[in-house]
């Protein structure tokens, strides 16, 4: 959750039925809570995605390049003649 010592006071002109049914979903006693809670769930969205694709990445370059270094090293059955 954010902290009150790092407040701004902004002006936005925002729809007041979203604000109300983002307060409604997310058990928010005000609106100000609403619309923090709101910000928190996209940045750890955002953050969760970023986590997911560096994931995602890496293990395909472990599998692609695993493969690749198996394919090319020759196995000692190999060299027996």
């Amino acid at each position: 959750m954010t902290t009150a010592t790092r407040r701004s006071h902004k002006h936005f002109q925002l729809d007041s039925s979203k604000i109300k049914r983002a307060q409604r979903v997310l058990h928010a006693k005000t609106e100000t809570e609403a619309i923090e809670r709101a910000l928190d769930f996209a940045i750890a969205t955002r953050q969760k995605n970023r986590l997911v694709l560096f994931i995602d990445i890496t293990c395909w370059a472990f599998l692609f390049l695993g493969c690749v270094s198996s394919a090319t090293e020759t196995s000692p059955q190999e060299e027996w003649p």
